[in-house]
């Protein structure tokens, strides 16, 4: 009996205390449930951005058109028919691809530059167009023209005739409507390159 007494004291003790027992394991379940949710939301998983209409698309292509791209000439070729200057692909001695078109009634050429070393997988497109004028050009007159512009330089040959070139980086690709642009800008450029060395 004197046994049965303690026993008896300290299973009603227990007892008292097992509901503040379930009610703290309760709290902190809900509170690492509560944690994981606000971590989750902070990574961005998939259903956090499905509730807020966040998407993780990556593509930059343009709505209604494809990307113009140095690394897929086919691109550049069917981005410049489009526009009217058809061009034909060819490479040069070093094996680097090169278009020659005609732009603004002269014979014009786009090679293909920061390429791998198989001359594949290109960013940049290098416009370029040269003068074959009769007594050549001065330093002077190259530097002047370098001076008033900000995209389309020019450089002299060995004869000094005057070459202008004109880059354009197009990475993983450009929209259609941004090369459009780009090539009225060198066609403009050619004409003007054209009046200022008196061609």
């Amino acid at each position: 009996m004197k046994l049965a007494l303690p026993l008896l004291a300290s299973a009603l003790l227990l007892a008292t205390a097992m509901p503040g027992l379930a009610d703290s394991s309760s709290s902190s379940s809900t509170a690492v449930d509560s944690t994981s949710n606000s971590a989750a939301a902070a990574a961005g998983s998939p259903s956090s951005a499905a509730d807020t209409g966040v998407s993780n698309s990556n593509s930059n292509a343009a709505p209604g058109g494809k990307n113009v791209t140095a690394r897929d000439p086919q691109t550049v070729l069917d981005a410049l028919a489009a526009d009217g200057y058809p061009g034909t692909l060819s490479k040069l001695d070093n094996g680097r691809p090169s278009i020659a078109v005609k732009v603004s009634g002269l014979n014009t050429y786009i090679d293909f530059y920061d390429c791998a070393d198989d001359m594949t997988d290109c960013y940049t497109l290098l416009f370029n167009v040269s003068l074959d004028l009769k007594e050549g050009t001065t330093l002077d007159q190259a530097n002047k023209w370098n001076s008033d512009q900000i995209t389309g330089r020019v450089w002299l040959d060995k004869n000094n005739d005057p070459t202008l070139d004109f880059a354009l980086s197009t990475f993983a690709g450009v929209p259609e409507d941004t090369f459009d642009q780009n090539l009225k800008l060198w066609d403009t450029k050619i004409g003007d390159f054209k009046d200022f060395f008196h061609f």
